[in-house]
Protein backbone atom coordinates (compact mmCIF):
# COMPACT_ATOMS: atom_id res chain seq x y z
CA UNK A 1 0.00 0.00 0.00
CA UNK A 2 2.77 2.25 0.99
CA UNK A 3 4.26 1.61 -2.65
CA UNK A 4 0.86 2.36 -3.88
CA UNK A 5 1.05 5.67 -2.07
CA UNK A 6 4.24 6.96 -2.95
CA UNK A 7 4.37 5.81 -6.58
CA UNK A 8 1.23 7.88 -6.79
CA UNK A 9 2.58 10.90 -5.39
CA UNK A 10 6.08 11.00 -7.59
CA UNK A 11 2.95 10.91 -10.54
CA UNK A 12 1.40 13.91 -9.28
CA UNK A 13 4.43 16.00 -8.46
CA UNK A 14 7.30 14.50 -9.85
CA UNK A 15 9.47 17.30 -8.16
CA UNK A 16 8.61 16.08 -4.57
CA UNK A 17 11.68 14.76 -3.21
CA UNK A 18 10.18 12.46 0.20
CA UNK A 19 8.93 9.68 -1.79
CA UNK A 20 12.28 9.26 -3.56
CA UNK A 21 13.44 8.65 0.08
CA UNK A 22 10.55 6.95 1.49
CA UNK A 23 10.80 4.43 -2.05
CA UNK A 24 14.09 3.79 -1.51
CA UNK A 25 13.75 3.02 2.46
CA UNK A 26 10.80 0.61 1.59
CA UNK A 27 12.53 -1.01 -1.46
CA UNK A 28 15.77 -1.81 1.34
CA UNK A 29 13.47 -3.27 3.64
CA UNK A 30 11.17 -5.46 1.16
CA UNK A 31 15.34 -6.96 0.33
CA UNK A 32 14.69 -5.36 -3.20
CA UNK A 33 18.61 -3.72 -3.13
CA UNK A 34 18.52 -3.04 -6.54
CA UNK A 35 15.07 -0.80 -6.57
CA UNK A 36 16.78 0.73 -3.33
CA UNK A 37 20.07 2.20 -5.05
CA UNK A 38 18.20 3.09 -8.15
CA UNK A 39 15.92 5.21 -5.71
CA UNK A 40 19.15 6.67 -3.40
CA UNK A 41 20.78 7.80 -6.86
CA UNK A 42 18.01 9.72 -7.75
CA UNK A 43 17.93 11.15 -4.07
CA UNK A 44 22.12 11.83 -5.10
CA UNK A 45 20.83 13.78 -8.09
CA UNK A 46 18.47 15.75 -6.51
CA UNK A 47 20.04 16.71 -3.24
CA UNK A 48 24.12 16.12 -4.38
CA UNK A 49 25.22 18.14 -1.34
CA UNK A 50 23.60 15.45 1.28
CA UNK A 51 26.32 12.82 1.71
CA UNK A 52 23.45 10.09 3.32
CA UNK A 53 22.15 8.95 0.67
CA UNK A 54 25.94 7.95 -1.13
CA UNK A 55 26.13 6.29 2.17
CA UNK A 56 23.00 4.67 1.87
CA UNK A 57 24.00 2.98 -1.27
CA UNK A 58 27.35 1.56 0.21
CA UNK A 59 25.08 0.18 3.37
CA UNK A 60 23.14 -1.58 0.71
CA UNK A 61 26.03 -2.89 -0.96
CA UNK A 62 27.20 -3.83 2.37
CA UNK A 63 24.14 -6.08 2.86
CA UNK A 64 24.68 -7.42 -0.64
CA UNK A 65 27.64 -9.07 0.48
CA UNK A 66 26.12 -10.33 3.29
CA UNK A 67 23.40 -12.01 1.55
CA UNK A 68 26.35 -13.64 -1.08
CA UNK A 69 24.94 -10.96 -3.54
CA UNK A 70 28.64 -10.05 -5.02
CA UNK A 71 27.93 -8.91 -8.55
CA UNK A 72 25.05 -6.62 -6.92
CA UNK A 73 27.23 -5.29 -4.31
CA UNK A 74 30.10 -4.65 -6.68
CA UNK A 75 27.48 -2.16 -8.73
CA UNK A 76 26.71 -0.73 -5.78
CA UNK A 77 29.89 0.10 -4.41
CA UNK A 78 30.97 1.06 -7.99
CA UNK A 79 27.77 3.92 -8.23
CA UNK A 80 28.76 5.06 -4.76
CA UNK A 81 32.07 5.90 -6.08
CA UNK A 82 30.79 7.48 -8.72
CA UNK A 83 29.59 10.17 -6.34
CA UNK A 84 32.24 9.69 -3.90
CA UNK A 85 34.96 8.13 -5.87
CA UNK A 86 38.08 8.43 -3.16
CA UNK A 87 36.59 7.60 -0.40
CA UNK A 88 38.45 4.96 1.02
CA UNK A 89 35.78 2.70 2.39
CA UNK A 90 34.37 2.27 -0.62
CA UNK A 91 37.39 1.84 -2.64
CA UNK A 92 38.45 -0.71 -0.24
CA UNK A 93 34.89 -2.53 -0.56
CA UNK A 94 34.65 -2.40 -4.04
CA UNK A 95 38.06 -3.87 -4.58
CA UNK A 96 37.72 -6.94 -1.59
CA UNK A 97 34.45 -7.78 -2.85
CA UNK A 98 36.39 -7.93 -6.18
CA UNK A 99 39.62 -10.31 -5.24
CA UNK A 100 37.74 -11.86 -2.50
CA UNK A 101 34.35 -12.91 -3.59
CA UNK A 102 33.98 -12.65 -7.05
CA UNK A 103 37.21 -14.20 -7.46
CA UNK A 104 38.76 -11.82 -9.75
CA UNK A 105 41.55 -9.62 -8.23
CA UNK A 106 42.74 -7.86 -11.41
CA UNK A 107 38.94 -6.43 -11.50
CA UNK A 108 39.78 -4.96 -8.12
CA UNK A 109 43.24 -3.78 -8.77
CA UNK A 110 42.66 -0.51 -10.37
CA UNK A 111 40.54 0.17 -6.94
CA UNK A 112 42.96 -0.99 -4.97
CA UNK A 113 45.49 0.57 -6.61
CA UNK A 114 43.91 4.04 -5.94
CA UNK A 115 43.44 3.25 -2.10
CA UNK A 116 47.39 2.67 -1.77
CA UNK A 117 47.81 5.83 -4.08
CA UNK A 118 45.39 7.63 -1.50
CA UNK A 119 46.58 6.51 1.39
CA UNK A 120 49.65 4.67 1.41
CA UNK A 121 50.38 5.75 5.01
CA UNK A 122 47.44 3.09 6.60
CA UNK A 123 48.69 0.05 7.28
CA UNK A 124 45.78 -1.98 6.03
CA UNK A 125 45.23 -0.18 3.12
CA UNK A 126 48.79 -1.40 2.35
CA UNK A 127 48.27 -4.98 3.55
CA UNK A 128 45.55 -5.36 1.22
CA UNK A 129 47.25 -3.79 -1.15
CA UNK A 130 49.91 -6.43 -0.77
CA UNK A 131 47.57 -9.23 -0.50
CA UNK A 132 45.88 -8.20 -3.70
CA UNK A 133 49.70 -8.02 -5.84
CA UNK A 134 49.99 -11.73 -4.33
CA UNK A 135 46.59 -12.98 -5.55
CA UNK A 136 47.71 -12.20 -9.27
CA UNK A 137 51.15 -13.56 -8.70
CA UNK A 138 53.05 -10.28 -8.24
CA UNK A 139 54.53 -11.50 -4.87
CA UNK A 140 58.10 -8.99 -5.39
CA UNK A 141 55.53 -5.98 -5.24
CA UNK A 142 53.66 -7.83 -2.63
CA UNK A 143 57.44 -7.94 -0.45
CA UNK A 144 57.83 -4.49 -1.43
CA UNK A 145 55.32 -3.51 0.37
CA UNK A 146 55.40 -5.64 3.30
CA UNK A 147 59.09 -5.68 4.03
CA UNK A 148 58.62 -1.85 5.20
CA UNK A 149 55.51 -2.73 7.02
CA UNK A 150 57.32 -5.74 8.91
CA UNK A 151 60.01 -3.51 9.89
CA UNK A 152 57.71 -0.73 11.43
CA UNK A 153 55.10 -3.62 13.15
CA UNK A 154 57.21 -6.55 13.48
CA UNK A 155 54.54 -7.44 16.43
CA UNK A 156 51.74 -7.68 13.86
CA UNK A 157 50.82 -11.00 13.76
CA UNK A 158 48.97 -10.10 10.24
CA UNK A 159 51.96 -8.40 8.69
CA UNK A 160 54.04 -11.17 9.64
CA UNK A 161 52.05 -14.07 8.16
CA UNK A 162 51.33 -12.16 5.22
CA UNK A 163 55.27 -11.63 4.57
CA UNK A 164 56.13 -15.00 5.45
CA UNK A 165 53.43 -16.15 2.64
CA UNK A 166 54.87 -13.99 -0.19
CA UNK A 167 58.42 -14.97 0.85
CA UNK A 168 56.97 -18.95 0.89
CA UNK A 169 55.23 -18.41 -2.47
CA UNK A 170 58.27 -16.37 -3.95
CA UNK A 171 59.78 -19.82 -3.96
CA UNK A 172 62.50 -18.57 -0.38
CA UNK A 173 61.24 -21.32 1.81
CA UNK A 174 63.26 -20.91 4.44
CA UNK A 175 62.31 -17.50 4.77
CA UNK A 176 58.68 -17.65 4.92
CA UNK A 177 58.14 -20.92 7.05
CA UNK A 178 60.56 -18.27 9.67
CA UNK A 179 57.91 -16.11 9.55
CA UNK A 180 55.04 -18.28 9.85
CA UNK A 181 56.36 -19.57 12.60
CA UNK A 182 57.26 -16.08 13.90
CA UNK A 183 53.46 -14.88 12.82
CA UNK A 184 52.15 -18.31 15.59
CA UNK A 185 53.84 -16.88 18.53
CA UNK A 186 52.47 -13.83 17.89
CA UNK A 187 48.82 -15.02 17.01
CA UNK A 188 49.60 -17.42 20.22
CA UNK A 189 50.26 -14.39 22.72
Amino acid sequence: EAYQHLSKSLEIYPEYFPPLDLLGKLYYESGNYTESVKFYAFCVARKPNESKFVENIFIIGNKMVAEGLYQDAFYAYEKALSYSPNEKRYLMAIAQVSAKDLNNPSQGLPFMQKAYSLYSDDRDVAEKMAITYAMLGRFQDAIDILLPLYQLNPNSATVVRNLGIAYYQMGDTQRGSELMSQAKVLESN
